[in-house]
Parts: structure tokens; C-alpha cells; sequence
């Protein structure tokens, strides 16, 4: 069996955040649950490829304290929402990397969100 690996690399790391600021304006002008559940999917399988920290990283480069803002309007409130087995399994792995990986959600930006 072949097992293709897809690392994070310069090349794509230049485009993330043009995505995330896409994303971010679609919530922004028109927010539904399934937009927001898709989206979470979304970070959640980017955090379990390619780790917490850098997500974080990403976010907050666009705007500081913005990975904050998700945690709070997005990531908390709606992540039981998310249908599915795989997806919720997914969400359940990226929440273990959040907390467990990511040194920055043990600063005081992060910690009062969880």
C-alpha cells in the first residue's frame, strides 16, 4: 500500500492567509451553521496535519488575537454542532492538539477561552 504524506510547506504556507482572510469575510457578511460547521471541519483537519501552533500562528497573523475571537464566537460554542463520526472524531483529535501542543493556549490570550 502507498501512503501519499503531504507535509506543510513554504509554498502553501504563503497562500494561508489569503484563505483565512476569504473565510473570515464569508463569516463575516454571511454567517449560517453550515458554513461555520464546514469551517470548523476545516481547522480541525488542518490542526490534526499540520499542528496547532501553526494555525494559530496563521490566524494571528492577520489580525492579533484573532485566533482568540474564533476560539470564542466560533470554536466553543459551536463545536458540538458538528454531525458525523469522522467529523466530530476530527474536532475531538484538534481540541487534544489545541490544548495538549499549542504552548500559546496556555498564555493569558488563550487560557480564559477554555
Amino acid at each position: 500500500s502507498l501512503k501519499r504524506s503531504y507535509h506543510y510547506s513554504g509554498a502553501f504556507q504563503q497562500y494561508l492567509p489569503n484563505i483565512f482572510t476569504l473565510v473570515f469575510t464569508r463569516l463575516q457578511s454571511c454567517k449560517t451553521m453550515k458554513f461555520i460547521r464546514s469551517f470548523l471541519v476545516f481547522l480541525a483537519l488542518f490542526i490534526g496535519r499540520h499542528g496547532a501552533s501553526p494555525v494559530v500562528q496563521q490566524i494571528d497573523s492577520i489580525q492579533p488575537r484573532l485566533f482568540n475571537m474564533v476560539l470564542e464566537s466560533l470554536w466553543v460554542p459551536n463545536i458540538q454542532k458538528v454531525s458525523g463520526n469522522i467529523e466530530r472524531k476530527m474536532c475531538a483529535i484538534a481540541m487534544i492538539k489545541l490544548l495538549t501542543d499549542c504552548p500559546a493556549m496556555l498564555s493569558d490570550t488563550y487560557f480564559p477561552a477554555w
